[in-house]
């Protein structure tokens, strides 16, 4: 599980840093600038539900 967060974190850091080079280029408001968004929101989304199905099943385990 933690290699999945990893890589999620990972994925999050390398389309960040593509949406700051489209800042700088001053293209952030095109269509690709919306997929490094998309994939920014999937890959946090993604690490979220992770981790909330791992507190789901620590807090089943607590209930039985």
């Amino acid at each position: 599980m933690a290699v999945f967060l990893v890589l999620c974190v990972q994925v999050v850091v390398v389309s960040t840093w593509k949406l700051l080079t489209l800042v700088k280029n001053d293209r952030i408001f095109t269509d690709s600038s919306m997929a490094w968004v998309n994939t920014n929101v999937w890959a946090i989304a993604a690490g979220c539900v992770r981790r909330s199905l791992r507190s789901v099943r620590r807090m089943s385990k607590f209930l039985e």
